[in-house]
């Protein structure tokens, strides 16, 4: 591994800063270039009094929607799912109110179209997250595909419902089983379970609301519930060196025959699939 401090000055430079602005109390950097590792560090407080390491598990918050992304498209090549496939037809309740042409392409790309439903709370437990994301209305005068909105989350428990439905497991088991084992990030987790979060002790870093003089603990964020919980967009944790693997198995995809994905599959997924 090269000498971050020569490889990457400037970046380390920044995250310092942000460290003396209150932007963050901490920080992980991972990065590789065709193999090589050029920067696996960690710098700061994971929590109070605690030194954030390499090792220590984040919350990727989007970050986990890409992973979300893979998981779907493992089961189109598995034959239990298809880009276009509309959603009602593997979850009926959801073409309620306007809904009943959303597909799962338009989940993916975020032209959907039912962003209300983000604004749900993060906490409820799965069925009753699933059933109001489902009651929402599709927004007024939006035609799916047709424009992009970002949704952060409400879409992704869609598509997470349709891995349980079709693969039989929930999402963050499916995803352990399917893509982190097979990529050796063993402490990385959609969902962890309770005695693996004990286990974890100091290495559970904590989040915050930055301000201007002082940091706020995130009342939702460090609970023990919400460690568990299973959030497809938004609630995968686990060290930044993990995440790097995955993007590693992915480029790796491109040249290998046997990897997360067929290499036509994820060009599929990357390519531009509207202007």
């Amino acid at each position: 591994m090269r000498d971050p401090t020569i490889a990457l000055p400037k970046t380390l430079a920044l995250l310092e800063q942000g460290r003396h602005s209150i932007l963050h109390p901490g920080a992980q950097l991972y990065v590789s270039l065709r193999g090589e590792v050029i920067a696996d560090l960690a710098l700061g407080e994971a929590r109070p009094g605690v030194a954030m390491q390499p090792a220590t598990l984040t919350l990727w918050l989007s970050s986990g929607k890409p992973i979300t992304a893979v998981a779907i498209a493992q089961l189109v090549e598995r034959g239990l799912l298809a880009f276009d496939d509309k959603v009602s037809r593997h979850r009926q309740e959801f073409a309620q109110n306007g809904k009943q042409e959303i597909t799962i392409r338009h989940l993916l790309t975020h032209t959907a179209g039912f962003r209300e439903a983000d604004k749900l709370a993060e906490n409820l437990p799965w069925d009753a997250m699933i059933a109001r994301i489902c009651a929402t209305p599709l927004e007024t005068e939006w035609k799916p595909g047709a424009k992009a909105g970002y949704q952060m989350m409400s879409s992704w428990f869609i598509l997470g419902e349709l891995i349980r439905r079709v693969d039989g497991r929930e999402a963050g088991r499916y995803v352990r089983e399917n893509i982190f084992e097979p990529l050796g990030m063993h402490d990385s987790w959609m969902g962890i379970p309770a005695d693996q979060i004990a286990s974890y002790g100091d290495r559970m870093s904590m989040m915050y609301f930055s301000g201007r003089t002082e940091f706020r603990v995130h009342p939702f964020w460090n609970a023990a519930e919400d460690f568990a919980a299973c959030r497809p967009g938004s609630g995968v944790r686990g060290p930044m060196r993990e995440l790097g693997r995955f993007y590693e198995g992915l480029l790796a995809t491109l040249d290998a025959p046997r990897g997360l994905l067929k290499p036509e599959t994820l060009r599929a997924l990357t390519r531009r699939h509207r202007e």
